[in-house]
């Protein structure tokens, strides 16, 4: 990128750019840019963990399905303002991740997969016909579940051990000192959500990764529940015998 508003590429090709024309670069570093070529560009650099998880987070809410209305929205935030922090410190400080991930990505993650699973909100006569309650169970366990499958989902196995015992606590008003620090200040006192995670499936001790949030009757289902039950075929061969597992 000369003088010329040229921009010389590896191949040898040459793109001239117009009078008209600017050219912006999203950047992880500046790591293998010469001098040259920054003196050139006029550059803005942000820090990662300056900027934060919660100017995208804000951005987001305006891309939320019509259906929810401004009271909606402000308790989708804070439930991001009251369990995000803690638990985006503990995947990426306390636990070990097999992909290392910024904290700005895990919230991302988040948002994406809790927009896909607030989709059914894009019609607002669902959101008119749903009473408040069952709207705020809805929307405390939808993000429950967007939380659990994104900040939690990036750790290894006793990572999540720790996650699940974490976040229980954290449902129930117990935050572990070393994420003290980490707990957005100024949130209404004793936050709760409308249910809980289970404990258990069949008797058997069950972690937050065990469940899945059953919209048609508003309540935690185990995942080993929603499978089909498949009988096998007397006249079945055995390599087309195929038995469903919990995974």
């Amino acid at each position: 990128l000369d003088d010329n508003k040229k921009l010389c590429l590896m191949s040898g090709e040459i793109i001239a750019m117009s009078n008209g024309m600017n050219m912006i670069f999203e950047v992880q570093d500046l790591a293998v840019a010469s001098p040259a070529t920054v003196s050139r560009c006029g550059m803005v650099y942000v820090q990662p963990s300056l900027l934060g998880w919660r100017p995208v987070m804000v951005s987001w809410m305006n891309t939320l399905p019509e259906g929810l209305t401004d009271e909606h929205k402000a308790h989708i935030e804070g439930l991001f303002d009251w369990l995000l922090p803690p638990c985006v410190r503990l995947a990426t400080k306390e636990c070990k991740m097999p992909q290392p991930m910024h904290e700005i990505n895990l919230a991302q993650a988040c948002m994406r997969l809790l927009d896909t699973l607030l989709a059914d909100f894009k019609n607002p006569a669902l959101a008119a016909e749903m009473n408040k309650n069952v709207m705020l169970t809805w929307l405390d366990s939808l993000f429950l579940f967007a939380l659990v499958w994104s900040a939690g989902a990036a750790v290894d196995e006793e990572g999540r051990k720790k996650f699940d015992a974490t976040l229980r606590g954290l449902l129930i008003g117990e935050v572990p000192e070393a994420l003290q620090a980490f707990m957005t200040k100024n949130l209404p006192p004793n936050r709760k959500v409308t249910q809980l995670f289970p404990d258990a499936v069949d008797g058997k001790d069950a972690t937050v990764y065990d469940f899945v949030f059953d919209k048609p009757s508003g309540k935690w289902v185990a995942w080993v529940k929603t499978r089909e039950e498949t009988p096998i075929p007397e006249g079945a061969q055995y390599t087309d015998i195929i038995v469903p597992t919990v995974d």
